[in-house]
């Protein structure tokens, strides 16, 4: 999808043909429309869904600490609070999951500097 024959296609494109009434990308939904039902084809966007808050807390629980712990130590610890990233550990582990992103992004911090 990123050819960059199709990226030219696209921007060459009319307006009308991606916007119309306010209606983003309009051409792709009255296509899909016909092909699929009308409620699918302007549905509202939602969230991806992953797998990082439950892999957090089970597969990944020794991993996490263990991470969380060398990214402390580290040359760019002076770019996190480690009270809060603590705090947040902790409330995660007691089943408050909704700061999963926060771990995730964390721990791949780390990982992608070297830590």
């Amino acid at each position: 999808m990123l050819d960059y024959r199709l990226v030219e296609f696209a921007f060459s494109q009319p307006e009308a043909y991606k916007i119309s009434n306010r209606v983003q990308k309009y051409l792709i939904r009255e296509i899909l429309k016909e092909i699929a039902l009308k409620d699918l084809s302007y549905a509202p966007k939602r969230p991806l869904q992953t797998p990082q808050r439950e892999w957090l807390g089970e597969e990944l629980k020794y991993f996490t600490s263990e991470n969380l712990e060398k990214l402390k130590y580290s040359e760019i610890s002076h770019w996190f609070d480690f009270d809060e990233m603590k705090k947040e550990w902790k409330n995660y582990k007691a089943g408050d999951n909704q700061s999963s992103f926060h771990i995730w992004q964390w721990i791949n911090a780390g990982l992608l500097l070297g830590v």
